[in-house]
């Protein structure tokens, strides 16, 4: 909507709302796809005398089914939801004068039923070890089942003030000012980059929302100007004057932000007791509350 709060016309309020909603068909039918060739089995080769263990024309175990060694790679939740974004959006302007524009805007956009990959075959957090707790796993066969499934979630808010002054007098710019805030649990465990369709590995397949935190590549402060600035010798009445100075135009761009978000990994450590460093990767490391 539109509405102009002046006669004069030079304060408008403008604002806007939208649902969107994406069925993620092509992962949906990967994993479904995926079922049959789903069984990865993971041995450990040994050599004794020079002679290994496991080879050709059979190179596997008597036992197939050695406990903790498939992996059930690619599956999919039964209920899985469609995923879907809510935007809106909030903006004042006023004409200022003198060819400048002021704009303040609130722009928002929440996400639920976001695309996470998971393990339902994860063992609980606990203190008394891997070795331990894997003989109450879900599915004690497998090591890891890797499952598509909804549970990501994102809140994006953002405040943003501009200044526009149209090309007069030979000068133009643009300034404009944003704070944002942008959490997510979507891209999981180590959030460094977008997150696929499918969603990021998450920390703990109990607690999805364990790995809601900032988004790492949303600035939280931004300040960016653009100009473009004419030489004023281009009117001059001199012709020589023209032909030197006249014509040159100075353009640019200035931006300051504040730095991305990181996050600490912990190699080698399973301070969960869940096996997540052999199995996934190295997770995150361990916030101590009232140490800094």
């Amino acid at each position: 909507f539109a509405y102009r709060v002046t006669g004069d016309g030079k304060t408008v309020i403008r604002g806007g709302y939208g649902h969107f909603i994406e069925a993620q068909r092509g992962n949906l039918l990967s994993a479904a796809w995926a079922v049959e060739a789903s069984d990865l089995a993971l041995f450990t080769n040994t050599i004794a005398n020079g002679k290994a263990a496991l080879t050709f024309p059979y190179p596997f175990p008597s036992n197939l089914a050695q406990p903790g060694t498939q992996v059930f790679d690619l599956s999919s939740n039964l209920h899985y939801k469609d995923p879907f974004v809510q935007q809106w959006n909030f903006t004042i302007e006023r004409d200022l004068g003198f060819q400048t524009g002021l704009r303040v805007s609130y722009d928002g956009s929440h996400g639920r039923n976001l695309g996470l990959t998971d393990n339902p075959d994860q063992v609980a957090a606990n203190t008394v070890g891997f070795s331990t707790a894997t003989k109450f796993a879900p599915y004690p066969l497998l090591n890891q089942i890797v499952e598509e499934t909804n549970g990501g979630r994102s809140n994006y808010n953002a405040l943003t003030v501009s200044v526009n002054k149209r090309l007069s007098k030979g000068i133009q710019f643009q300034t404009s000012y944003n704070f944002a805030k942008n959490l997510s649990n979507n891209a999981g465990y180590n959030p460094t980059t977008f997150a696929g369709s499918g969603g990021g590995q998450t920390t703990n397949y109990y607690d999805p929302n364990l790995d809601y935190g900032n988004v790492a590549f949303t600035r939280r402060n931004r300040f960016q100007t653009t100009f473009l600035y004419e030489s004023p010798f281009s009117h001059s009445g001199n012709k020589y004057v023209n032909q030197i100075a006249g014509q040159w135009e100075l353009a640019g761009v200035v931006l300051f932000q504040s730095g991305p978000f990181l996050t600490v990994v912990a190699n080698g450590a399973d301070p969960s007791g869940t096996n997540f460093v052999n199995i996934i990767g190295a997770g995150r490391a361990d916030i101590n509350s009232g140490v800094s």
